[in-house]
């Protein structure tokens, strides 16, 4: 699910993201934010709409209103290819 913000009534925002603790746990903090199971989402002040954002973008890449940037990553495996067991049986 990607992040997203709307608008739940002229003074409170819908703030509906896939659970991530650090992130949940910031949008708690700001001001009377609630989880509302049945929206799936944060009820959040619309005074905050800035904080929001902020908190979307570090965790999720984006705030809804963009795409997400995308990071390439190159990684290098390594094998082994020889592995020496103990010979005495752990007690």
């Amino acid at each position: 699910m990607n992040p997203s913000i709307t608008n739940e009534n002229e003074s409170v925002l819908l703030v509906q993201c896939e659970y991530f603790p650090k992130a949940a746990k910031k949008i708690k903090r700001l001001g009377k934010s609630k989880w509302d199971p049945d929206l799936k989402g944060w009820l959040v002040s619309r005074d905050y709409i800035g904080e929001v954002k902020n908190i979307l973008i570090e965790y999720y890449g984006t705030d809804g209103s963009f795409p997400a940037k995308k990071q390439s990553v190159e990684l290098e495996a390594v094998s082994y290819t020889h592995l020496t067991l103990p010979t005495t049986p752990y007690v």
